[in-house]
């Protein structure tokens, strides 16, 4: 009986060779739409899930607030944090407290420079479970100067992971043993290394009584025992570092907290200060999630449209089978096994897309996704059961509808297409343009948002600025800072340069104050940073008041600070000239505000301008900024490349430029903006596919009353207005649905942002003309064509 119906399934289709290539191509575009994203979300949603009892492991975190300002929030915690839980909670199975490194490895003739290290203790195996493939997890960090690679690295530095194992590598000026071979990483942990060395290698590491509890530089990281309440352990440790360091805090004006964050949640749900590598957010797995299944919706309503279109053209066939004996649950089961052969083709097409799609898809995402991930028993699962869910959904109606004929008025020649099917087609246009137009509005907001953001005046330079990176050469930088400065002066192309610890665009210190003026025990905080005496003048950040630092001011190396406009209102000191003069306690050194800088977007824009200090570095530099001439680039940066080599031989010339790396803020935004375009692009795709077949149907439906207004004189373009028109207003319609949704949800996304640019009337309208001209090309195509046949051959249509 089944291939029965398979059989006139699959003769049907072949039969309208445009409808179904038309069924088929919409539906398989939808559905590699739709696998593409359940590929993402999955991949998102399994970060850190691959740990054994990944339930049962948490980052420890820290919140601090001072008076009179936002609470922080860091990713990171101070030393004295782990050493307590390791000590003090029998409900602690395992600590590590680790923090990011990087530096050149060398073996032999061979030099590689890597950022993707950590230091971490001997337990760092004992909380997670990546495996060595060579050496004991538990001794493997536990000595001095150890090193445990990746697999990658271990072959890449020594050829195998036997030649390895006990083998010597340098790293910057230090040699170390390989103690441990470990499995590479997999791509979805929330952090990444290429190598760990051992804690206990620093000093500060094997310090057991270490007291700087607000020193927030270490990740903490624990596996709490089996059976123990999260959220009660948690209401014990909050308040750990008030408990410690009550008289300084209380100094200081600043309360803390501590919390648990689970670490598979740290990915998605994790906005930190100073995390431990990239996160994403979970609010774009669900926007991911909607465009996917908006994509797929729009590729089933065209199914829908154009079988119920086509319940004319069929009705004779359920006329003569109702009379002949067939029953209506016969006639729903080979509608809908028709459906489903539609939908099992589409899957064959899809599979062909997706595997086409899919390195295109990894780079517009960022994702690795592979055949290994298309080829797992849950996702073959998906694909079949998404295929028949598909298809039977979107025979379902059509289904139903045609098998409720009533033969008797269908063989009299009686039967008419019914008002209520051509409302539901209608209905469905509408819809179908009502997410491709809401699509394109929110591409559109998404980047005016991002293109707003990039050319807002930052109040400092950012154009033909060089980052050079010390790395962990900053001590031979700052030792040598002079000579440097020199060397490149001499370079014509070279206009400014500075040394500093931070540049714009990466984060500053948070710094607890004590502005003059205020009452006893009552603080501020402000943002840090560490500088030269020319960074002001690189940058070309404007004094608005007072001077900048003048290195003919002795004492401007210990005791002066600049402040930035929102420092001095935050502070109380009035105006910029009121505060030139005022004292500011910070990190216990009196400083006397020198100078009132211009308030300038040391973050991108996704944060506001909060108050700063800028102060001369007192801890070296690691950051070298030099403001060049826009003329003969490549000239230019192999000469600069040539004077560092010059002066450190061994150190990379690791460099950037300040607007690329700002714009990198952007990260998000440009991946949401891109997958806006390419999804909005297909659901306009789809969508026209579907209306491309109703023109042709209602066309052909016509034919005979576009035969007599021709005769009676009517025009070729005449005809294309009257069959483009209806079509045209289901897209206006459409458009009047979306357009007030849109607003609302790209009004509160706009929401998100401190600096928002404002949509206008323009977006819409340009949207709408938008979805409009593509909908009247789509049809006017099919109209031509009908407008053009010759009125004999269209009079004489049945």
């Amino acid at each position: 009986m089944l291939h029965h119906y398979l059989t006139i399934a699959r003769r049907t289709l072949a039969k309208r060779k445009g409808y179904t290539f038309i069924n088929i191509t919409g539906l398989a575009v939808g559905l590699a739409d739709c696998l593409l994203m359940v590929l993402f979300v999955q991949d998102e949603l399994s970060y850190d899930r691959f740990h054994t009892d990944a339930d049962q492991m948490y980052r420890v975190v820290l919140d601090g607030q001072a008076a009179n300002a936002p609470r922080d929030r860091f990713a990171v915690t101070s030393l004295p944090i782990g050493i307590a839980l390791r000590n003090n909670y029998p409900e602690v199975e395992a600590v590590v407290r680790m923090t990011t490194t990087e530096g050149r490895m060398q073996v032999g003739e061979q030099v590689f420079f890597d950022d993707d290290a950590l230091l971490a203790e001997a337990s760092f195996f004992d909380v997670f479970d990546f495996p060595l493939v060579a050496g004991e997890a538990s001794q493997a960090l536990a000595a001095p100067r150890s090193v445990v690679l990746s697999a990658s690295m271990a072959e890449r530095l020594y050829g195998s992971v036997d030649q390895a194992m006990g083998a010597s590598v340098q790293h910057e000026d230090s040699l170390f043993t390989v103690t441990g071979v470990m499995a590479d990483w997999p791509a979805n942990s929330h952090m990444q290394a290429d190598y760990l060395i051992s804690a206990n290698t620093m000093p500060i590491f094997r310090a057991e009584d270490d007291n700087s509890w607000l020193s927030v530089r270490f990740f903490t990281y624990l596996r709490l025992k089996p059976g123990t309440d999260a959220e009660a352990f948690e209401a014990k440790i909050t308040g750990m570092v008030e408990e410690n360091y009550r008289a300084v805090l209380d100094q200081i004006g600043l309360q803390t907290w501590l919390y648990l964050q689970p670490v598979p949640d740290i990915y998605l749900h994790s906005d930190r200060t100073a995390e431990i590598g990239p996160t994403s957010n979970i609010a774009y797995v669900y926007v991911f999630s909607a465009v996917a299944l908006f994509l797929l919706l729009i590729a089933c309503i065209n199914f829908m449209n154009l079988s119920t279109a086509r319940s004319m053209e069929r009705a004779k066939e359920v006329g003569v089978r109702k009379a002949l004996g067939s029953r209506r649950s016969a006639l729903v089961r080979q509608f809908l096994s028709e459906s489903v052969v539609l939908s099992v083709f589409a899957l064959v097409l899809a599979a062909v897309l997706l595997l086409a799609l899919l390195p295109a898809f990894n780079s517009l995402s960022g994702k690795t996704l592979g055949l290994m991930q298309l080829v797992q028993p849950w996702f073959v699962a998906s694909l079949i059961g998404l295929t028949l869910v598909v298809g039977l959904l979107a025979g379902a109606y059509p289904a139903l509808m045609l098998s409720g004929f009533e033969p008797l008025a269908i063989l009299r020649g009686r039967f008419r297409s019914t008002r209520s099917g051509a409302r539901l087609r209608q209905g469905l246009v509408v819809f179908q343009f009502a997410l491709s137009v809401a699509l394109i509005i929110a591409t559109g907001v998404v980047y005016k948002q991002l293109a707003f953001m990039q050319n807002q005046n930052l109040g400092f330079t950012d154009e033909q600025v060089v980052l050079v990176d010390s790395g962990d050469n900053a001590a031979a930088l700052t030792q040598q800072i002079e000579s440097v400065k020199d060397e490149y002066r001499r370079d014509p192309a070279v206009m400014a340069l500075s040394a500093s610890v931070q540049v714009p665009g990466q984060d500053m210190f948070a710094q607890i104050v004590g502005p003059e003026g205020l009452a006893e025990g009552e603080t501020r905080r402000a943002g840090l940073v560490l500088i030269d005496d020319d960074y002001v003048e690189t940058y070309e950040i404007d004094v608005v008041a007072g001077r900048d630092f003048d290195d003919a001011f002795e004492t401007d190396a210990g005791e002066a600070a600049l402040l930035n406009e929102s420092a001095v209102i935050n502070f109380g000191f009035g105006t910029p000239e009121e505060a030139i003069g005022k004292r500011v306690a910070a990190g216990g050194v009196n400083r006397t505000v020198v100078g009132v800088i211009g308030d300038y977007h040391h973050l991108s824009l996704q944060q506001a301008i909060e108050p700063m200090m800028l102060i001369p570095s007192g801890m070296g530099y690691g950051m070298l900024s030099l403001r060049i001439r826009p003329e003969n680039l490549d000239a230019t940066l192999a000469r600069l490349e040539q004077t560092w080599t010059q002066l450190f031989p061994e150190a990379p010339f690791a460099y950037t430029f300040l607007d690329d790396a700002f714009a990198e803020q952007y990260t998000a935004e440009q991946r949401l903006m891109r997958v806006f375009s390419v999804f909005a692009g297909l659901a306009i795709l789809i969508a026209c596919l579907g209306l491309f077949g109703l023109a042709a149907f209602t066309a052909e439906q016509r034919t005979k009353e576009i035969g007599v207004r021709k005769v009676l004189g009517a025009t070729v373009g005449g005809i294309v207005l009257l069959l483009s028109r209806q079509f045209t207003i289901l897209v206006l319609v459409g458009f009047a649905v979306a357009a007030p949704l849109a607003y609302f949800a790209m009004d509160r996304w706009l929401d998100t942002f401190p600096y928002a640019t404002s949509m206008g009337i323009g977006l819409f309208v340009g949207a709408a003309v938008l979805a409009v001209l593509v909908a009247f090309s789509t049809v006017a195509y099919q109209a031509i064509r009908a407008a053009l046949i010759d009125p004999v051959r269209a009079l004489r249509y049945e």
